[in-house]
């Protein structure tokens, strides 16, 4: 018997799912994430591309430090695979614009050795790409960490995939990228706030 197309399609995601799933249970156990410094002055945000995820990283840290409280800090981002400079989708930039954040002049910048030298944290909004990073510049390891993880927060994950991963948004609905945005803004204030409790317990 054949089923129809739609359903074919929800097993075919969903056991996607569980694969992608398992594979992070597994692979995200080797993970090891450095302690963030205690007051870093400077972040560079790193994604694919450098159009969707990175450049509203770079844009939401700075207003979320100032509202914090928190000055004197530089923001940055990087795309880990660009050829070429490219502008933000319309999708990235209308939804971003509902966060009170302009990507309408942003072009895209390949990651580059030299300037994450002088960055006190490189961030990976994803696995993959917080890997990569390891291998490539192991001189970083220290100062290189993974977005997502700063959400957690002693909160129960929605999934293995999702604990390290901050999915790309590009080429989808409007929705999918204020889900991603949402989610990116909250590891944001997470991170940042821990920095301060860190601070807060040192000047004890």
């Amino acid at each position: 018997m054949n089923l129809p197309a739609r359903p074919k399609r929800r097993i075919k995601q969903a056991l996607k799912g569980l694969w992608r799933d398992l594979y992070w249970y597994f692979c995200g156990a080797r993970i090891k994430v450095p302690q963030l410094p205690v007051s870093p002055r400077s972040f560079l945000f790193v994604c694919k591309g450098n159009v969707c995820r990175s450049p509203f990283a770079e844009h939401a840290a700075k207003t979320i430090a100032q509202q914090l409280g928190i000055k004197g800090c530089e923001f940055g981002s990087a795309g880990i695979e660009v050829s070429q400079s490219e502008p933000s989708p319309s999708n990235a930039v209308e939804v971003a614009e509902g966060f009170g954040i302009s990507l309408r002049n942003h072009l895209s910048a390949p990651f580059a050795e030299k300037q994450a030298e002088r960055f006190d944290a490189i961030i990976a909004l994803e696995g993959r790409h917080f890997r990569l990073l390891n291998r490539r510049y192991p001189r970083f390891r220290k100062k290189i960490f993974l977005l997502p993880l700063f959400g957690e927060n002693g909160t129960k994950s929605p999934g293995p995939f999702f604990r390290y991963n901050i999915p790309d948004p590009y080429g989808a609905e409007a929705s999918e990228f204020l889900s991603c945005y949402t989610r990116i803004t909250e590891c944001l204030r997470k991170m940042f706030e821990s920095t301060q409790n860190k601070r807060k317990d040192m000047e004890k």
